[in-house]
């Protein structure tokens, strides 16, 4: 799928809880969302990372219901994030002196800069320094884009609130950040054309991920790829999955 002069594009990215049931999950609703688009007559691309559970069910469940992503690939624990994506914009935000210089290296490991986020710890991001891009960027894709009402009011409250530094090394905010990361990762494996889905100001952004994933997904992921200077289109809308 193509993006097209002057007609609406849509990028859609569904990211698995990583210790949820199946069905209780973002899958089906990115999926229902990229019908309609198509429907519409509108262009889609529709990637997913998928969690291992959602993974092995996908074929025979998903499937099954006549689930359809452009690709899907999955994020298990013992994965390695998409290095070429991930070392470019780790390696800009330390240039733009965003994260701090006292970091640690797991044992073993004999690297000299933050790069490698396998082998770190404790490698803080100065998410205070960009907090006013943040506020920016919300205040505007919470008014242009389509939020579901539990997303919005999470984030407002959550930046109403003085922001810290964060840990971006630790084993679950690792794990956030990779899935998106892959969901890129991913569409620059399936097409040559991937730029002009993730760096097109044009396109619209839907990303649908579950509950337990606001802050990463909604905050901080963003706050680091405007702290990358990578020029990555920012999510327009934003659905969360609420488990009950």
């Amino acid at each position: 799928m193509e993006t097209k002069e002057g007609q609406k594009s849509y990028l859609i990215t569904a990211i698995s809880e990583q210790n949820n049931p199946w069905f209780r999950d973002s899958i089906l609703p990115a999926d229902v969302f990229r019908r309609y688009v198509e429907a519409r007559g509108f262009s889609a691309y529709s990637v997913a990372c998928l969690n291992p559970t959602s993974s092995e069910m996908y074929d025979r469940t998903y499937g099954w219901l006549g689930a359809q992503f452009n690709i899907t690939g999955c994020l298990a624990p013992s994965d390695h994030p998409p290095s070429s994506h991930l070392d470019a914009i780790f390696q800009e935000i330390v240039l733009q002196n965003m994260v701090n210089e006292n970091f640690v290296k797991k044992p073993g490991s004999n690297i000299d800069t933050p790069c490698d986020m396998e082998h770190i710890h404790n490698l803080l991001f100065n998410l205070p320094k960009i907090s006013r891009n943040i506020q920016s960027w919300f205040q505007s894709a919470s008014i242009t884009g389509t939020w579901s009402w539990h997303a919005l009011r999470s984030v407002e409250a959550l930046l109403n609130q003085p922001l810290h530094n964060q840990d971006i090394t630790s084993s679950d905010r690792l794990n956030h950040l990779k899935s998106l990361l892959i969901c890129i990762a991913l569409t620059s494996l399936d097409t040559s054309d991937w730029k002009k889905w993730w760096k097109n100001p044009q396109v619209q952004h839907f990303s649908f991920f579950g509950e337990y994933q606001i802050f990463s997904q909604a905050v901080l992921l963003p706050a680091l790829l405007m702290g990358s200077t990578s020029n990555f289109q920012l999510e327009n809308s934003t659905s969360d999955f609420q488990l009950e």
